[in-house]
């Protein structure tokens, strides 16, 4: 089985992958598997480079895709009998064909806006500049909105990481 956990960028996807992955299940993070993303101009249609120094603008001016070829052949290379895909990209739903079952982390703006801040990455440092904080949050609501249309299985990420993977587990009848 294929699942793809999707939500807001911070609301926890990475966070909840890594507990799957711990608990046996294969687990594929969007943003850190190298050559399954890219950024895109929306104008040109081109792929490019992003160094790291992206404003408010630079983001409304580019698109965060997944290669559907790679992500094709990474779940056809799975291990293991169910496999959760954990991000969001301008193009999610291009792929969606590619999934059993799709996973809305749901939360509000206020906790969104606290786990940016409080998010650090590997190193310990913040993971979002101070202007990036509040990037998608105009797309927050609308995202969940298309993603429940589209027959989304919400699931509560306000409560702790622990508890969302045992509610995910739950929704989808696994076995830990």
């Amino acid at each position: 089985m294929n699942v793809l956990i999707t939500g807001s960028p911070g609301v926890g996807k990475t966070t909840i992958g890594l507990l799957l992955q711990k608990a046996g299940y294969g687990f594929i993070d969007v943003d850190h598997t190298q050559g399954l993303t890219y950024w895109q101009d929306k104008k040109t249609g081109e792929r490019v480079t992003s160094d790291g120094n992206r404003d408010l603008a630079w983001y409304d001016a580019h698109d965060f895709n997944w290669d559907q070829v790679a992500l094709e052949k990474l779940l056809s290379e799975r291990s293991v009998p169910v496999v959760f895909v954990c991000g969001v990209t301008s193009n999610l739903t291009e792929g969606s064909n590619l999934f059993d079952k799709v996973i809305l982390l749901e939360t509000d703006l206020a906790i969104l806006r606290v786990r940016r801040v409080e998010r650090r990455n590997k190193s310990g440092q913040t993971d979002y500049k101070k202007e990036d904080i509040e990037q998608g949050f105009d797309e927050h609501e609308s995202l969940q909105s298309e993603m429940l249309k589209r027959g989304a299985i919400p699931v509560d990420a306000n409560q702790s990481p622990e508890a969302i993977v045992r509610d995910i587990i739950s929704k989808l009848g696994l076995i830990v």
